[in-house]
């Protein structure tokens, strides 16, 4: 309590001072805190739990952790808390790295000594940082969820920075000793210095396989359909620049068609776009043909180009030909993204859709059939699976290379086939450095960002 210095001499000075308001108001502050101090004597510490606790829960709802300097929510949490509320500051430099460590502990308890698999990928952020991110799931007989391990920046993007960025997360979920043998399945995608990468870790990861996403595979082959056919790729695009940005054409197209969806607007390198594209126009051509005919050719090229392309009688057949032959790579996509598959349901989808594509006929079909075969036969691990497959089926003369235990075949049997979810985890990496977040040390990124995953994570 702070002290006034008076007079012990003169008594009607020490009087005069106790019947001040002054002294009253101290006087019941302190009272307040010799009651608390009885009752809770370690008061900084639960000081430091509530402020560790507010952090956590901050950080896992995505809400940014300066909107405490918000007067209206601090009022509202200082209210119906009863405690002071940190700043913003405080929180990221003090208590945000001690929740990091501890989730990362939460992480090294869950897997322990289990088996598991390994996911891979990078992407540019929107600091121009290389950012590398790994996920790992845990090898049972069910399905596991997977985890955002580990988080970094790549000073360059070749198989040496992979196998380092591996080597690292291993490193701090095994921070005694890395187990080198319950690391069974590395999955990425299928550029270079991925296969090298792969190459290299199953040097010193003995029963490693390393497989490349088919989902990957099957978009490079949904590309060769494309570029097949360019007055379809012309259809496409004239019509998106008909309708994009443009109020006053989507008004005609409402009022003529209520019931049919806008136009699509696909994206090349999201998986199977184009080919959703292709059936909308396939069973709506003739209904986007008589709204283009209602608008001004004089008003945009666009509009010119799309009302001659909807008229060519060769786009409707090759919208045909595409929809009948080639859609079963939508649903091939679509399908081995579900990740509740088992390795043999993941295997009897891309059977089933390699079967189907070798039944088309013409030039067009049999490139996409040299395509395929190209892209599974450069897979590194597309043949072992198949193997586990057979063998798990119940084939008992299949020899697999690698030196695997029974126990560690059936651990395989649901491992994924798709690097869906180290792409996921950077759609949720690039809503944290937002515009007006975009003062984050990379560190408190990480942080922030394995420990939002962990909360978040399906």
């Amino acid at each position: 309590m702070p002290k006034c210095a008076v007079s012990s001499t003169q008594k009607f000075l020490v009087q005069q001072h106790i019947t001040t308001s002054k002294h009253q108001a101290n006087k019941q502050l302190n009272s307040k805190q010799r009651q608390l101090f009885l009752t809770q004597p370690t008061t900084s510490n639960v000081r430091s739990e509530f402020n560790i606790d507010l952090c956590r829960s901050l950080i896992s709802a995505d809400i940014p952790l300066y909107k405490l300097k918000n007067k209206v929510f601090r009022e509202f949490l200082e209210k119906y808390t009863q405690h002071t509320i940190p700043d913003e500051s405080t929180l990221r430099k003090t208590y945000a790295p001690s929740i990091y460590d501890e989730t990362i502990q939460k992480i090294r308890d869950e897997i322990k000594d289990s088996s598991i698999w390994v996911s891979i990928d990078e992407t540019p952020d929107k600091e121009g940082r290389l950012v590398g991110n790994v996920v790992i799931g845990l090898l049972s007989e069910q399905y596991s969820e997977r985890i955002l391990l580990h988080c970094d920046v790549l000073e360059k993007c070749n198989n040496k920075t992979i196998v380092k960025l591996f080597n690292e997360a291993m490193g701090i979920l095994w921070p005694k000793g890395i187990m080198y043998d319950n690391v069974l399945f590395f999955i990425s995608d299928a550029a270079p210095y991925m296969v090298k990468a792969g190459q290299a870790l199953s040097v010193v990861y003995p029963k490693l396989t390393h497989f490349t996403c088919v989902a990957h595979a099957f978009h490079r082959v949904a590309e060769v359909v494309r570029d097949n056919f360019p007055k379809v790729d012309l259809l496409i695009s004239s019509v998106k620049k008909v309708f994009l940005k443009a109020p006053s054409r989507v008004n005609v197209l409402k009022e003529m068609y209520p019931e049919i969806p806008l136009p699509p607007k696909p994206i090349l390198t999201r998986w199977g776009t184009w080919l959703e594209a292709v059936e909308y126009y396939a069973e709506h051509i003739d209904s986007i043909n008589n709204v283009l005919l209602a608008l001004d050719s004089e008003d945009a090229v666009s509009i010119d180009t799309a009302k001659t392309v909807t008229c060519d009688i060769s786009v409707k057949n090759d919208l045909a030909h595409i929809q009948h032959t080639f859609s079963c790579i939508i649903k091939t996509l679509k399908s081995l993204q579900n990740r509740h598959l088992s390795l043999s349901e993941s295997f009897e989808i891309i059977n089933s859709t390699v079967e189907q594509l070798n039944r088309g006929r013409g030039k067009v079909a049999d490139a996409v059939r040299a395509k395929v075969d190209t892209v599974l036969s450069k897979n590194p691990g597309y043949e072992e699976l198949q193997k586990v497959v057979a063998v798990m089926s119940g084939e008992s003369t299949v020899k697999i290379n690698l030196d695997l235990s029974p126990a560690d075949i059936v651990k395989l049997n649901y491992v994924p086939v798709t690097s869906c979810d180290v792409e996921r985890s950077f759609s949720q990496y690039k809503s944290i450095p937002r515009d007006n977040r975009r003062r984050f040390t990379f560190q408190h990124l990480k942080e922030m960002f394995v420990t939002y995953c962990y909360g978040n994570r399906q």
